[in-house]
């Protein structure tokens, strides 16, 4: 009888070990946020600004741009880009904000977009 609960014990304890590991696993495939990003666009030519290979991806805007010096309805250099994350398909990084990403390298990622929102500007 001991024998089998040392057995039982043994078998309970790996199925545990085996699940949270599961889990683990999982979170490391878990898509970024969609939302409003910054960005900093580099470059010398106003062209250069609407490159996404030229646009290094800051922190996640929790609440959008701010309006005040960056905002959708103005028309120069991008300072903050809506990306859309497919929860299912996305296999990039989970952690974008400030990793000197692109985002160009982001969007050839399955499962990530510039979405309808597209970018929000500077009035310069």
């Amino acid at each position: 009888m001991k024998v089998v609960k040392d057995q039982f014990f043994t078998l309970a304890l790996a199925a545990t070990f085996v699940g949270f590991s599961a889990f683990k696993y999982a979170e490391r495939f878990a898509a970024p946020e969609s939302g409003w990003y910054e960005v900093d666009a580099q470059g010398t030519l106003p062209a250069d600004y609407d490159d996404p290979a030229k646009q290094t991806i800051g922190s996640h805007l929790e609440n959008g741009p701010n309006g005040v010096d960056c905002d959708q309805t103005f028309e120069e250099k991008p300072c903050a880009v809506y990306l859309e994350f497919n929860e299912s398909t996305y296999m990039g990084p989970t952690n974008i904000e400030n990793q000197e990403l692109t985002v160009e390298e982001i969007i050839n990622e399955p499962g990530a977009e510039i979405s309808s929102e597209g970018y929000a500007r500077r009035d310069e």
